[in-house]
């Protein structure tokens, strides 16, 4: 009798809709003016360690051990998105080697949709994917202020 209740409920939450633990975004909407592909050139000061298994040799006891020499860490490439809103600036990056299926679709000048949670950046795409982006900075656009109004004083020569 038991084991029914616990199976009837059990099939009750199952059937429900996960729905409720979708995650709601705040859209808004901006302007790409930047995209860039830069280059990280890694550690370069620093040779990568490799470990090595222990088997009893005592060459090889599962210590690190340097590189050979001339070698350095890895490099990875970025792609940087500048997006400009209403009063803020937003330096985004998403890895390179990213397939192109998962980045933003749109080119510089383009609105964007995009939300921020935390420091993860969205961008929608036109077909409703979303992508996941790296928020690096949020800068405050310095307004622009007007010239100031000539004094109605004209200086003769």
């Amino acid at each position: 009798m038991v084991v029914r209740r616990v199976v009837a409920v059990l099939l009750v939450l199952l059937s429900l809709p996960l729905t409720g633990f979708s995650v709601e975004r705040k859209w808004e909407t901006g302007i790409l003016v930047s995209l860039e592909r830069k280059d990280d050139p890694g550690n370069v000061a620093q040779p990568p360690r490799s470990y090595t298994e222990s088997d009893g040799n005592p060459e090889r006891d599962g210590s690190p051990t340097d590189a050979p020499a001339g070698r350095s860490s890895p490099r990875s490439s970025w792609m940087y998105y500048t997006i400009s809103s209403g009063t803020k600036l937003y330096l985004v990056r998403i890895p390179a080697s990213v397939p192109s299926v998962n980045k933003p679709k749109a080119d510089v000048g383009a609105k964007v949709e995009y939300a921020i949670d935390g420091t993860e950046f969205y961008f929608r795409n036109p077909d409703g994917s979303e992508v996941r982006a790296e928020l690096l900075k949020t800068t405050a656009k310095v307004p622009q202020s007007p010239p100031p109004p000539p004094s109605g004083k004209h200086e003769h020569p």
